[in-house]
């Protein structure tokens, strides 16, 4: 199937963006006066900024003016416009700047928008700020109906759609604060819902003709808050959709004519907890590690740059190794001074690139663009700021961190605490300690109790009790864990010598008494090694010392090796491929016995703690002379707890591999949002603080 074929295929994700847009302009339409003041939420700012030009927000609002939030403001200045636009998100912190502004507010009309306003946060406003609501009235109300709190104040629901971020990698977001980290640890019923919700919205946006275009036919979850998720979809959320947008014919037709083209794939966070706490090694991944993305758009001492350019599309997924050969190639070549002598195929790669990056003059200034940023990287890395020389102190520790991952499984325990332990002599920043005692705590299955003592104590000394209240939640969620007494391989291996018998995927039998509390809990009920060994999670990489441009990502790399230190490939990727294809199990094979994807003989119930769910709703694969039509088919991803950029990576990775093997599937990505370490340690600074 060709490009333009799979293209004709894709689903249009983008009007999930353009219904977030219309309906905050529809808001805007009821507001009759035509010289406004927008007061905003600076935190929103980048999010509308990514939906929709500011200028045009200011010309459909009638705008006259904007300030901050949590600016302080004469009085006088209120006097000036018709009617005082607020746009805030469900944040205790909104409400106080909110109350302060309507204490010396004159006698003006005030439309309040808060995005995803619930009944909850309405009747914290209505407490807060003295609103004539009673509970009764607030539990019946319509949260899409306009809500008069006072005469003056009317509160409006801006209601979110899941954001595309990524349209390459088909990866849809509900934005939650800190990525969903902090949902997933600590409120995971409010993630859960977000996510059903936004799984439905996803399938609206699939209607075409009256049906929607995408019809489950598998349902694959590992997890019990995967699990939950997956009942509340099928149970709550999908009959709910179908009763409420098809009419009888179209269900009759939805049912028992429509093919079912997609599986959809719910995994969690807390399978893989390595590939959060190392750094991510692609361009993007660093980008984002060292300076944080906000969308599009990030700054570097001072300067904003916006990544939505052609050149940064293509290079984004790739290892930063290779960025500043690909950069250099491209210069040369405008330049003139391209000599032909390497693969044709490459300089014809080049071409098409260039062809893409608009005149002369916006190809010099991308390159220049992307090779400041690349400069930016470097510099950070190897001199601890942004310029090209050494400053005082531990400049090299970013560096130095990156060594540790590099050799963390060439390495053993006792050189690793050894290094770990330099670290602390050396007084590196907290989050590098932080990170490098969870991945050695990870890969090790845990840290010994007098090791972990040591530590705490020396981060004590050097950081404060903050600090150890941040270690301790490092702890409570599993992330860094005591290593117990459980011998390296005994009964482990009793996975895969058993291995030839089939495997029943069931629900695990045993409750979860963190459910609904808490997603941060141990995932792992084997040891690493073993998981690492038998999932090929550090495949050979390629003997390639001089990266050249090439067309994908599957072209320049012959296994996923290419986003995380130590050549290592995320677990919930391998996970997922298992489900079509086993071939990259080379520790110990495992066939697949069955055309129907599926985890059999996989070992996931010994190795995995959680719920698996295996649900066959119409899927005929195995059926007796069934054929496949060979039409594209889905792959819906949801993960809890977030997805880091170097799974973004593997899995536009995988779908490439797929199509080369003659595998069409697209995957679409439904996440809480991009989470790296740095999301992780301010979430869990937060919840120490609060």
């Amino acid at each position: 199937m060709s490009k333009d074929e799979l293209d004709e295929h894709a689903l249009n994700l983008e009007s999930l963006n353009n219904i977030t847009v219309e309906g905050l302009l529809n808001i805007f339409k009821k507001v009759s006066t035509s010289n406004n003041l927008l007061i905003l939420d600076q935190n929103l700012s980048p999010f509308i900024n990514y939906l929709i030009p500011f200028s045009t927000l200011k010309t459909k609002g009638r705008i006259s003016q904007t300030i901050w939030l949590h600016l302080s403001v004469d009085v006088e200045i209120y006097d000036q416009f018709d009617s005082i636009l607020i746009v805030i998100q469900k944040d205790p912190r909104s409400v106080q700047y909110l109350t302060n502004i309507l204490r010396v507010l004159p006698k003006k009309k005030v439309y309040l928008i808060v995005k995803q306003l619930d009944k909850s946060f309405t009747y914290h406003l209505n407490r807060t700020l003295g609103g004539s609501l009673i509970f009764d009235q607030i539990n019946k109300l319509d949260e899409n109906a306009a809500i008069r709190l006072t005469p003056a104040l009317r509160v409006f629901n801006w209601n979110t759609e899941p954001i595309l971020l990524d349209a390459e990698a088909k990866l849809l977001s509900t934005q939650e604060p800190y990525g969903g980290l902090d949902n997933y640890l600590n409120q995971p019923l409010l993630q859960v819902d977000g996510l059903a919700n936004a799984f439905i919205s996803l399938l609206k946006s699939s209607i075409d003709l009256n049906i929607p275009s995408l019809k489950l036919k598998n349902i694959y979850g590992k997890g019990d808050h995967a699990k939950l998720l997956i009942d509340i979809i099928q149970n709550e959320k999908m009959p709910n959709f179908i009763n409420e947008e098809l009419k009888p014919l179209e269900q009759e037709f939805y049912f028992t004519k429509a093919e079912g083209n997609a599986n959809l794939v719910v995994l969690e966070r807390n399978l893989d907890y390595l590939s959060l706490v190392m750094n991510q090694v692609t361009y993007s991944g660093l980008l984002d590690d060292l300076f944080s993305i906000d969308f599009d758009t990030l700054t570097v001492n001072g300067d904003k740059y916006r990544l939505n350019d052609e050149l940064y599309q293509e290079l984004k997924y790739y290892n930063f190794a290779s960025i500043g050969t690909r950069l250099n190639q491209l210069a040369k070549f405008i330049q003139g001074e391209y000599k032909t002598k390497g693969n044709p195929g490459n300089l014809e790669d080049i071409k098409k690139l260039l062809n893409n990056l608009g005149s002369l003059t916006q190809k010099e200034e991308l390159i220049k663009k992307h090779t400041t940023l690349s400069e930016s990287i470097l510099n950070i890395i190897q001199h601890g700021h942004l310029d090209n020389e050494d400053s005082y102190g531990n400049f090299k520790e970013n560096e130095i961190f990156l060594e540790l991952e590099n050799d963390l499984f060439e390495s053993d325990y006792k050189t690793q605490i050894s290094t770990l332990k330099s670290f602390l002599a050396k007084n590196f920043k907290l989050d590098i300690i932080l990170s490098a005692t969870a991945c050695i705590s990870i890969v090790n299955d845990g840290i010994k109790d007098r090791d972990l003592s040591w530590i705490s104590d020396q981060i004590y000394e050097s950081f404060g009790l903050e600090a150890i209240a941040l270690l301790d939640l490092f702890l409570h969620h599993s992330i860094i864990r005591i290593s117990g007494s459980t011998d390296l391989f005994g009964g482990a291996f009793s996975i895969l010598s058993n291995s030839d018998k089939q495997e029943s995927v069931q629900n695990n039998t045993t409750t979860n008494k963190k459910l609904g509390i808490t997603a941060g809990a141990n995932a792992i009920s084997s040891n690493y090694a073993l998981i690492n060994k038998f999932w090929n999670l550090h495949p050979q990489a390629d003997d390639n010392d001089m990266p050249q441009i090439s067309g994908s990502l599957i072209e320049e790399y012959s296994r996923p090796f290419f986003t995380l230190p130590s050549n290592s490939v995320p677990l919930l990727s391998r996970l997922t491929e298992s489900l079509f294809i086993r071939d990259f199990l080379e520790y110990k094979p495992v066939n697949n016995l069955s055309r129907r994807p599926n985890w059999d003989r996989l070992g996931i119930d010994t190795m995995f703690h959680g719920s698996t769910t295996d649900i066959n709703i119409c899927d005929r694969s195995n059926d007796k002379g069934f054929s496949r039509s060979g039409d594209v088919e889905y792959v819906i991803l949801i993960i809890l707890g977030g997805i880091t950029r170097s799974e973004i990576a593997c899995f536009r990775y995988m779908e490439e591999r797929f199509k080369k093997m003659g595998i069409h599937k697209q995957f679409i990505i439904l996440t809480s949002g991009i989470i790296n370490n740095g999301k992780l340690i301010n979430c869990l600074n937060n919840e120490a603080l609060s």
